[in-house]
């Protein structure tokens, strides 16, 4: 499923190249990767996650420019047109993102920008497919270039409702949607029951208390 609307609310591309952010993500690097993924480890919910699966680890190296949006490394701060300029330029120059925070952190109903980040490369024709330890793998499409569009998502408060969103990074991840089952009780009343409940791991996706499921990563 992919989304599709009437109007659309696009950013300006002309003016997102002006941003140092673009030409950092334009930066020819030795390997034409970049990387995406949760900030930082410091966070109560996020203190499990190991050094290199975020982005922190990735800035504080100069040996990684152009490989991770770092408006910080200049003294500068971080804004949502920079991130868009960021990844702009990484689109443009057909570098492979590599998600380095693990695929289950993301297994939530609420949108991140990394989800955000995620769309824009979908919307632009990239393909995904699992890596090591539960990373996801970008990969440009191989067609020659055409005119890229990034719309202003802004983590589903705007045009583009959560919903929406989460069916596509659903699509994106392998995720299989959680919906309610209708069920009536003796009196012939409707009732719903609890969404099956799933867990992740390497291998993809297991419904609790069942047998494993298989699942596909990869998104045309």
């Amino acid at each position: 499923m992919s989304l599709s609307f009437s109007t659309e609310d696009l950013a300006e591309l002309d003016k997102l190249r002006q941003f140092e952010d673009y030409k950092e993500g334009a930066h020819v690097t030795d390997d034409s990767i970049a990387y995406l993924g949760s900030t930082s480890n410091k966070r109560k919910t996020k203190t499990h996650l190991r050094d290199e699966q975020v982005i922190q680890y990735y800035r504080e190296r100069p040996e990684f420019y152009g490989k991770v949006l770092n408006p910080e490394g200049r003294n500068d701060n971080w804004t949502y047109e920079k991130n868009q300029a960021f990844m702009l330029g990484a689109i443009e120059a057909k570098k492979t993102f590599i998600l380095i925070t693990p695929r289950s952190e993301y297994d939530h109903s609420y949108v991140t920008t990394t989800i955000d980040e995620l769309l824009w490369l979908k919307d632009n024709g990239y393909t995904f497919s699992k890596g090591k330890e539960d990373t996801l793998i970008c990969t440009p499409s191989s067609a020659e270039a055409t005119n890229p569009i990034i719309r202003n998502y802004y983590n589903g408060t705007s045009k583009y409702s959560k919903e929406q969103m989460n069916n596509d990074r659903n699509e994106v991840f392998g995720f299989k949607s959680k919906t309610y089952t209708p069920s009536f009780s003796s009196s012939g009343s409707k009732q719903y029951s609890n969404p099956k409940k799933y867990s992740t791991n390497n291998d993809g996706w297991t419904q609790v208390g069942n047998k494993q499921k298989s699942s596909s990563f990869t998104v045309k």
